[in-house]
Parts: C-alpha cells; structure tokens; sequence
C-alpha cells in the first residue's frame, strides 16, 4: 500500500494522446463524377430545354385557344406548366448543391426525388 504519489497521479489523470479529439473518419466519398454527374448535367443542361419545348406547345395551345374565343382552353395546360417549371427549380438547385458539394446536399436531393415521384 506504499504507493509512489506520481504512480497515483498518472493513474487518475488521463494521458495527452487520450485528451486528443478524435479524428474524423476518413469520408470516401470525395469529388464528383459518375451518376452523380448525370444526374447534375441532366438536370442543369438537358431540362431546361424540356422546359422550353413545352413552354413553346403551351403557348401554341394558348393561342389556339384564344383565337378560337375558347378562354379556358388554356388553362389546364398552364397551370401544369407552372407546377412543371416549379419542380425544374426545385432539381435545378438540387443538382447546383450536388455540383458544388455543399453540406446537406444529398438530403435536398432525396426529397427532391420523393417530390418529383409523388
């Protein structure tokens, strides 16, 4: 029961490479390629032209329509378009997050793709 009072001390306090924060694992998921990239230059490049191209029939629509004294024959078709154009914002600035590997991203995009297959 003769104990050294050092011995005592270095039992009670814990060592400096113990009090050291641990490291973060080391995150594999690193840069941007593969699907993910897909999905970004789809989203970026290839759906505004879709966006477009039905913005371009919806006016044609509209305008057969109206020339024939039809008012509400456009109607249905724009407010498609608008919920349409909402959804492309809505994946547009998912895939800029992904683009730009922002924190939070990949969680955007989930619920992107739950709004988009609903």
């Amino acid at each position: 029961m003769n104990e050294n009072p050092a011995n005592i001390a270095a039992k009670s306090e814990p060592t400096s490479a113990s009090n050291a924060p641990a490291s973060p694992p080391d995150n594999h998921y690193k840069g941007y390629g593969g699907w993910l990239m897909f999905f970004c230059m789809i989203r970026l490049c290839i759906a505004p032209l879709f966006i477009l191209v039905s913005g371009s029939i919806l006016m044609a629509m509209v305008a057969n329509g109206w020339d024939r004294g039809d008012w509400n024959a456009g109607y249905l078709p724009f407010v498609v378009f608008i919920g349409n154009v909402c959804i492309f914002i809505f994946g547009f600035m998912a895939a800029l997050d992904l683009r730009k590997l922002r924190p939070g991203a990949v969680r955007f995009v989930k619920r992107y793709l739950i709004v988009r297959l609903t």
